[in-house]
């Protein structure tokens, strides 16, 4: 029953609440009546626009972060890396060294394919591989092109480490860009991306010359001396021939696809074929200078059923083609890991008796063995290449002095409390014109939209309102004193009230 009696007196209080109360009792009653009415109207729109612009205000300060610049000075690398966790968004730690050259801090190490450091690329084993009398064997036999092959090989290897020597000498003299104070993880991405750049770079234009040095040599229709393209014939010393024209002939050696699906393509000529090649061994007969070998050596590998030659070992891993760059291009060099292959070799190469063939082999734990020449000279013969980033000498070398960071402070409840007590005076005065001014408007306006007229109000005649508006506001009223002399006092207050509120904004 308590509960119920003091839910209905709440109830009645909330209804009956009215922050407007008339500054004169003496008019009538349906009046005073019809004033109370809209007065209570204006304190419910008061008091919800107050709700309202409370819980704006409270939302963003709650919301408005509050921020401070902190500076630190003699920062080392443990420091920064603390500073770098809690505040990296916003850490700053100029460098007094703007540009840090590579080799201050950079060093590259890089690992060649073991064939280029090996005795297979010495002057003594292409020495050993020579043979005076290699005019004799057939383009596929290895003795005709073995001693070209591996000078061929020399020199690309010598060309690629001359080339990525001036390459490491290049990125050395690099200038690392750095105007603050980076991470070693940073610094490790920005460097391992520039070298890779420099890198790819650098592959791709050796490439593109190599690729333009075949095709210029392939459509001029170069002659190598070897025969392996092409072979000159002298009729004139053919004495034994009357019915041929005394003249030199220039024969293109033809490549005989068997597997191919017409007779149109069955013969190419090396004039117009691309990279063909077949595996390399040893014939076991050669030319012998007659007009058997004239007609039947331009043709290979062979030429059915009058030209089948007969290989007595191959030499795994090696080619032979119209050329002997063509053979070392696709060659995967088998035969320099296998000891048994190498003595295979001994068997056609006197000289190599000389040599201990067991400590010049290859390891065959490097990587990609099997992979063809080509493909590892794309790559200029590297098979490792690994870049070392000194981060501490990186550090010394920007001398960064000072460190700046953003901190974000934590919310002030007093201020915040303190900051709303103040605006509360201000918002009351606002708000509560607000309200009256609506509810008056609303009133008069429908006063008028059922006159069906229209009044004009002066400025003169509202400023002049509007100040004896403000004479007569109260913000002290009591209903209980309304006596003249309580009337003078709540006017005072109400000027001493709104001179310190006035002084006090200039202090938020």
């Amino acid at each position: 029953m308590h509960l119920k009696t003091l839910f209905l007196w709440i109830r009645a209080q909330l209804l009956n609440y009215n922050v407007f109360i008339p500054d004169d009792t003496d008019s009538e009653p349906n009046h005073i009546t019809q004033s109370i009415k809209y007065q209570l109207y204006a304190t419910r729109l008061y008091v919800l626009l107050l709700v309202i612009t409370l819980y704006i205000l409270f939302f963003a300060t709650l919301t408005d972060q509050q921020t401070r610049l902190n500076i630190v000075s003699n920062v080392n690398s443990a420091l920064f890396d603390k500073l770098r966790a809690d505040y990296d968004e916003t850490l700053s730690c100029p460098c007094s060294t703007n540009l840090i050259p590579y080799d201050t801090f950079v060093s590259n190490t890089i690992t060649f394919h073991p064939i280029c450091s090996s005795y297979f690329v010495s002057r003594e084993w292409i020495d050993f591989l020579y043979l005076s009398d290699i005019f004799k064997y057939f383009m596929m036999d290895f003795r005709a092109t073995a001693s070209y092959q591996f000078q061929l090989l020399a020199a690309l290897c010598l060309f690629s480490m001359q080339t990525i020597s001036q390459t490491k000498n290049n990125i050395a003299s690099e200038q690392f860009f750095s105007v603050d104070l980076l991470s070693e993880q940073e610094v490790q991405a920005k460097i391992q991306t520039n070298i890779d750049l420099i890198r790819s770079g650098i592959l791709a234009q050796v490439n593109l010359h190599f690729d333009f040095l075949q095709i210029f040599a392939r459509s001029n229709s170069f002659i190598t001396a070897l025969n392996t393209n092409t072979f000159i014939v002298d009729w004139r010393q053919r004495s034994g021939i009357t019915t041929i024209e005394d003249v030199l002939h220039i024969i293109f050696m033809k490549y005989i696809d068997l597997d191919a699906s017409s007779s149109s393509n069955l013969v190419s000529t090396c004039d117009l074929i691309n990279g063909i090649v077949v595996p390399s061994g040893f014939l076991s007969f050669a030319a012998e200078n007659g007009l058997y070998d004239i007609i039947y050596r331009q043709y290979w590998p062979t030429y059915p059923p009058d030209f089948e030659p007969d290989i007595s070992a191959l030499v795994d891993g090696f080619f032979s083609g119209c050329t002997p760059l063509d053979g070392i291009l696709q060659s995967t060099f088998d035969c320099l890991y296998n000891l048994t292959c190498l003595q295979v070799l001994a068997d056609y190469f006197p000289d190599l008796s000389r040599i201990d063939l067991h400590s010049i082999s290859l390891n065959s734990s490097s990587n990609q063995t099997h992979l063809p020449m080509s493909e590892r000279f794309r790559n200029l013969f590297v098979e490792q290449w690994s870049t070392d980033i000194n981060y501490s000498k990186y550090f010394t070398a920007c001398a960064s002095k000072s460190c700046t960071y953003t901190e974000i402070i934590q919310i002030n409840y007093s201020y915040t409390i303190t900051l709303f007590i103040s605006l509360y005076g201000g918002l009351s005065i606002l708000l509560r014109t607000l309200s009256s001014g609506s509810i008056k408007i609303s009133i008069k306006g429908g006063c008028r939209s059922d006159r069906l007229r229209a009044t004009s109000v002066s400025i003169t005649m509202l400023l002049r309102r509007f100040g004896t508006w403000l004479k007569q506001l109260n913000l002290f009223k009591s209903a209980k004193n309304r006596t003249p002399t309580d009337i003078h006092y709540q006017e005072f207050s109400r000027r001493v009230y709104l001179i310190l509120l006035a002084s006090m904004r200039p202090l938020f």
